[in-house]
């Protein structure tokens, strides 16, 4: 399939928007990891638009993507300037695919910290038709830029989850992610799909150094394209 993309502007935000040459019915809004949109990100929503989805990525300082991932610290600096209202931005992104792309149908699919954010966006956005969260950050206790306790708040999402966590993951700890499962299993309308990884670490689509993750990574693409498939098709 053929695809265009290319840097993009709205509302005030700047991003990346990848999508069929045709165009497309269901969007995708893509929340990146502390390193921005980098190549590895855009290299995902490249993968989404040839699958047929129209994919925005935001991007939450406007600045570029950082390739250099074994050095955190500059990453980590931005990131922390970034707190929790900026979910409301992250709502342009849905005004967007939905006012000028002209999709019928919003997904979001978010990795770390955008994981977390992922999921807060599908709490407070009614519009949203699905989420997928890959290994999503969450501190305890939470840092001084986080105010929104995303464990609580998961359990008003209304719309399907899925959420893929690795063993190996030293940031989101075991117990905090059985908290997260424990939250979004109480709904009772909404599926809540979990992807449990054993052997992968945290970021494992970032960090293809190693076999385990990128294992990890070719099992879960299939089930995450099936996943935003069906919830597209609900709309």
């Amino acid at each position: 399939m053929t695809i265009k993309s290319g840097d993009v502007q709205f509302a005030g935000e700047v991003g990346y928007l990848a999508q069929p040459e045709g165009g497309s019915k269901a969007g995708v809004v893509l929340l990146t990891t502390i390193y921005g949109v980098n190549r590895i990100i855009r290299g995902y929503a490249d993968m989404l638009a040839g699958e047929g989805f129209a994919a925005l990525i935001w991007n939450y300082d406007g600045g570029p993507g950082l390739d250099d991932m074994k050095n955190p610290k500059p990453a980590l600096e931005r990131a922390h300037k970034l707190d929790d209202g900026a979910v409301a931005r992250m709502s342009k992104c849905v005004d967007h695919l939905l006012n000028e792309v002209k999709v019928t149908s919003v997904a979001t699919l978010g990795f770390c910290l955008g994981g977390r954010y992922c999921l807060m966006l599908a709490a407070d956005d009614p519009r949203i038709s699905g989420s997928v969260s890959y290994h999503p950050t969450i501190h305890e206790p939470m840092p001084a830029n986080e105010s929104v306790d995303v464990i609580a708040r998961a359990a008003d999402i209304p719309s399907p989850v899925l959420v893929l966590y690795p063993g190996q993951d030293r940031i989101t700890k075991p117990d905090t992610f059985f908290r997260l499962q424990a939250s979004l299993q109480t709904r009772k309308t909404a599926p809540t799909v979990i992807h449990f990884l054993p052997d992968a670490d945290h970021g494992f689509l970032h960090h293809t150094d190693s076999a385990v993750n990128v294992a990890a990574g070719k099992f879960t693409r299939p089930q995450v394209l099936g996943f935003l498939r069906a919830t597209a098709q609900k709309n």
